[in-house]
């Protein structure tokens, strides 16, 4: 839990609320007037590095930015329940739960059709084999909340072909079971509820997860140190520039004016004004060299060691020198880690896909929905996330075809995959036509 919430902060940029030794310094509530000016210290600066959200998308993006493709038997039933459910956007919304946090969570239910739905990670529980922890005897999805001045606690306890719902109040610091009528919105839920399906209805997508652990691991928490130490160089050069951004100066006693209300020596210009008669030593600033560029070349180094330990390549940000991505392949070269990375994510997504289609479609069959039939032969198609080199791809498929490795049909489909199998043989057959010499 204290993970969790750790990197919600940090996803959302509140990075202060978990390094607040980076800026100890008080913040102002509005500055919406001059009246606040007084109360501005000019010491707190706030210079988030927002590394984290930037590495979530992108593997988002590289993973789910581009729709997958499903098939299976019959084809209208798995493309229902895809658009029935945005199961893309639901996917992607998995996947930056999965990096956030280590684990995802897709929940199967019924309601007059299969619906899917994508859990907040923090209301899983699960209960594991004292034998090996990556044996699940059930999963249990519990949450608190408030009505009027009593709190309560609301489970679900997923066993295979079976859900169990209960709701406790807490007293004392003590669970206190209660019956569901209690609350008017769960007075129609079943104690017990058969599922018709001899398998979890929660399926769990976890990031990486070693022999011994039940929960994933987070992409985060690696890069803690190397983004609160960029941070707090930020910080402090930036100090350093706002305190030599406003000098002070020295001159004759005579230009200085005393107020005659506070009595206070005065100075018409910026900055602090020291006076000095004639004969004495003028006062002068202990002058500090800040050394700046050695700071600049320290975050330098830190950046790239934040590129290497997130695995995210610089040409995933768009930072290309010039030439060095003249194609597609020459792209994917410099994207391998970071493809790596993405592949790693796929292999943990592509059979939970799977058996979410197919839970979907047998919770339907179950509930005698209208249409309901069972999946069969499910395939995941997934894009590589990466922008089409139209002229790369046309030049292989041409390679193909001149060595008799291919037909057009096929080079037709590769080469636009939205065109449906009617469209694609009457363009082979023109094809055909008017390129006799390619027969």
């Amino acid at each position: 839990m204290d993970r969790y919430t750790k990197n919600a902060l940090l996803y959302e940029g509140k990075h202060g609320q978990v390094w607040p030794e980076l800026n100890p310094f008080p913040e102002v509530a509005s500055q919406r007037s001059f009246n606040d000016l007084p109360q501005y210290d000019r010491n707190r600066v706030d210079m988030a590095v927002n590394w984290y959200k930037r590495l979530t998308t992108v593997f988002a993006d590289l993973l789910c930015g581009e729709p997958f493709m499903a098939t299976a038997g019959p084809q209208a039933t798995a493309d229902r329940i895809i658009k029935d459910n945005a199961l893309v956007l639901n996917t992607y919304d998995l996947t930056m739960d999965a990096i956030k946090n280590g684990t995802g969570l897709f929940k199967i239910r019924f309601d007059k059709k299969g619906i899917i739905e994508v859990i907040n990670p923090r209301l899983w529980y699960p209960i594991v084999s004292p034998d090996n922890s990556h044996e699940v005897l059930a999963h249990v999805l519990a949450w608190s909340f408030k009505e009027g001045e009593a709190e309560y606690v609301r489970a679900e306890i997923h066993e295979r072909g079976k859900i169990t719902n209960k709701l406790f109040q807490l007293a004392g610091g003590k669970l206190h079971e209660i019956p569901l009528t209690t609350i008017a919105r769960y007075a129609t839920l079943l104690p017990v509820v058969e599922t018709g399906i001899p398998e979890f209805l929660i399926i769990p997508v976890q990031n990486i997860l070693d022999s011994s652990g039940v929960y994933g691991m987070d992409d985060y928490s690696d890069l803690d140190d190397l983004v609160r130490e960029l941070e707090k160089r930020l910080i402090q050069a930036s100090r350093i520039l706002t305190k030599h951004a406003d000098p002070s100066i020295s001159g004759p006693a005579s230009k200085i004016d005393i107020d005659p209300y506070s009595g206070e020596a005065i100075v018409v210009g910026g900055g602090q004004y020291y006076g000095y008669n004639q004969g004495e030593p003028a006062p002068s600033y202990m002058v500090w060299d800040a050394q700046l560029p050695a700071a600049y070349q320290q975050m330098e180094l830190i950046i790239r060691k934040l590129y290497m330990v997130s695995e995210l390549s610089p040409a995933a940000l768009g930072e290309l020198k010039q030439g060095l991505a003249e194609s597609g392949s020459a792209l994917k070269r410099l994207m391998m880690p970071t493809l790596a990375k993405v592949n790693r994510l796929r292999l943990r997504l592509d059979p939970a896909i799977k058996d979410v289609l197919r839970l979907t479609a047998a919770l339907e069959v179950v509930g005698r929905a209208p249409g309901a039939t069972q999946l069969t032969n499910i395939q995941i198609t997934w894009a590589d996330g990466l922008p089409r080199d139209e002229k790369e791809v046309v030049n292989l498929e041409v390679a193909r075809k001149m060595a008799g490795l291919t037909t057009i049909e096929e080079s037709l489909k590769r080469l636009d995959p939205e065109m449906s199998e009617a469209d694609r043989k009457a363009e082979a057959a023109t094809i055909r036509e008017e390129n006799p010499a390619l027969m």
